[in-house]
């Protein structure tokens, strides 16, 4: 029996739209993180985010740090923003969401 793709399975176990039921708003465009087409980014594993938004303010400003906390990224939470966007946002755009 060939083994389901990695892909498959992440499908497969996320229920869709997860983030619809979150009561916070992006800390950037003040939108409700409930009404992203994507899922928000997670950063430092306790503030969320439009990923895009944030990818955008940090490039704009050119400082590469939690607008919230002002705590600087690290090159893991950099590459972890560009895998987001490259795998979900991008992604999300390219089906129309």
């Amino acid at each position: 029996t060939p083994k389901p793709s990695p892909a498959t399975i992440k499908q497969h176990s996320t229920p869709p739209r997860w983030w619809s039921n979150i009561p916070d708003e992006c800390p950037i465009t003040l939108e409700p993180l409930s009404s992203l087409p994507y899922p928000p980014f997670l950063l430092h594993s306790q503030h969320r985010f439009d990923g895009l938004a944030l990818a955008s303010y940090i490039v704009s400003r050119a400082i590469f740090q939690n607008p919230l906390t002002r705590e600087p990224l690290t090159l893991n939470d950099c590459h972890a923003l560009d895998d987001y966007l490259a795998d979900v946002v991008y992604t999300s755009r390219a089906r129309g969401g």
